[in-house]
């Protein structure tokens, strides 16, 4: 039924069944479930109420009137499938107009007590069930959204969840930081914006001395992973509600392996990711055909702590099916553009990675091994540039004449069809057919030139699409260019 199915749209889990916390104190921490009370039995009865025709949407409203009092408006996403969501007003106390209701559903009850028959009453009693039971579903979508809202709120005041822990898996929609010094120099932050479309996010920034640790190796280790992304912060987690899960682990994980000796795991784990990107790059330099097929079908990671250490970048993925197809298409190509967009774009990672060097020394090294293997890869993009520019000359030229002759002929038409149209104005509805036929037969002309604009448009479509995809081609070899020559001192 169509309560049932609205039922379990409201998940289970996070922020329904438990609000997902962490408390860190004395050189420990920990992840904690603090229990919701769901209120089952109301919402069970409401919707038993939903699927019983004896009951009508205003025994809705008292059984949640009976249990619920107005206390407010809550800003939070719990009204709604996806933290995604574009943006929602506050989760407002539903409103039942109770004597419009009783108004509504007397008209039905007067039709069937005077029906002339007992099939009559039937079909009216079938209609009132279907206009009852719909107010029904409408007014328990309201009454949902406040009951999870209110029941997440009060476990939140209940816990005094703001204070006693640093972070929780928080339902408010808008931007919102919290912060936690774990030790002198470590820091976390976690970011959210949610219900805000494509612009919600869920993001963990670790800090080591005021500097960001980022996961340069997701750069590598994916066919695609956006550098704004990773510059931004060390994890990224589509925002959903399951993963709090994911995001709190990794919280747990990362700070159990500091408490031991923070400066050591820290170190370690900025000069493995360092390390990670330079040793990707230089891989890149003998790719395969056959390492290149790899990394279009990249594996997804597996349940291992190493492997949730990465899976939370949501920018980082594996082809699409439209990349491998053009792979299939044009190999070299594609593993050009593949190649040059790694090996320029880590110069992206540039400035970060002087602020590293003022902590750790040994990052300058990597800093100078990717200007070097820039300048190496320099003049593979620079070969690439003229055949392109070349070819898509070729194209404009082929393009012209085709452009000129169907523009000749679609005049020619147009003052053909002008003349039809005149002659078809004046005549009567039913010998407009004749017309026509005797026109086309008088003007064989009219119907080759059709026939040619049709056959001429579509090849003018077929160049400017080879000349637009040849032009985005040569933008991101002229684009690799600018950045290598902003970056790297080029000997030419």
């Amino acid at each position: 039924m169509e309560s049932s199915l609205y039922k379990n749209r409201f998940f289970e889990g996070v922020n329904f069944d438990y609000i997902l916390a962490i408390k860190y104190n004395e050189n420990k921490i920990e992840k904690h479930k603090i229990p919701i009370n769901k209120n089952g039995m109301l919402i069970e009865n409401m919707f038993q109420m939903v699927d019983d025709e004896t009951y009508e949407a205003d025994d809705i409203y008292y059984a949640f009137k009976r249990h619920y009092y107005d206390c407010g408006d809550f800003e939070y996403c719990l009204g709604h499938g996806s933290l995604l969501s574009f943006y929602i007003d506050s989760i407002r106390y539903p409103f039942f107009d109770e004597q419009k209701h009783r108004k509504q559903a007397q008209v039905y009850k007067k039709r069937i007590a005077s029906a002339k028959n007992e099939s009559a009453r039937r079909w009216i009693q079938k209609d009132y069930n279907k206009w009852n039971h719909r107010k029904k579903i409408e007014y328990i979508n309201k009454c949902l959204p406040y009951v999870f809202a209110c029941n997440y709120h009060d476990a939140v005041v209940k816990n005094n969840i703001e204070k006693n822990y640093f972070i929780y898996s928080n339902e408010t929609h808008g931007r919102f930081c919290y912060s936690s010094k774990i030790n002198e120099d470590l820091e976390i932050k976690l970011k959210t914006n949610f219900c805000y479309g494509s612009s919600s996010s869920l993001v963990v920034i670790i800090s080591y001395k005021g500097i960001p640790i980022l996961p340069y190796s997701i750069w590598v280790n994916y066919y695609y992973a956006g550098f704004n992304e990773i510059i931004k912060c060390t994890r990224s987690y589509n925002p959903n509600r399951a993963n709090w899960i994911t995001c709190m682990d990794f919280v747990v994980w990362f700070v159990e392996k500091a408490i031991v000796n923070p400066e050591v795991f820290v170190k370690e784990t900025i000069i493995q990711e360092v390390d990670g990107l330079v040793k990707g790059i230089e891989g890149l330099y003998s790719l395969t055909d056959e390492e290149m097929k790899k990394k279009l079908s990249i594996s997804r990671p597996n349940d291992t702590l190493r492997d949730k250490y990465y899976i939370g970048i949501r920018t980082a993925r594996m082809a699409s099916k439209q990349e491998i197809q053009r792979y299939t298409i044009s190999p070299e190509e594609i593993t050009l553009v593949y190649r040059m967009e790694k090996i320029t774009g880590a110069l992206h990672f540039l400035n970060s990675l002087r602020k590293i060097q003022e902590i750790y020394d040994g990052v300058e090294q990597a800093i100078n091994k990717i200007k070097e293997f820039n300048a190496n890869f320099y003049p593979e993009i620079i070969k690439a540039i003229p055949p392109v520019k070349e070819y898509i000359s070729e194209l404009n030229n082929k393009l012209k004449p085709i452009e000129k002759n169907f523009s000749f002929i679609q005049k020619r038409y147009d003052l053909l069809e002008a003349k039809l149209r005149r002659r078809l104005d004046r005549t009567d509805l039913g010998k407009k057919e004749v017309v026509e036929i005797a026109f086309k037969k008088n003007n064989p002309q009219y119907t080759i030139m059709k026939d040619e604009i049709q056959e001429l448009g579509q090849q003018i479509w077929d160049l400017k699409h080879k000349i637009r995809d040849r032009e985005n081609y040569l933008h991101q070899l002229e684009d690799a260019q600018s950045l290598v020559k902003r970056h790297v001192v080029i000997d030419i």
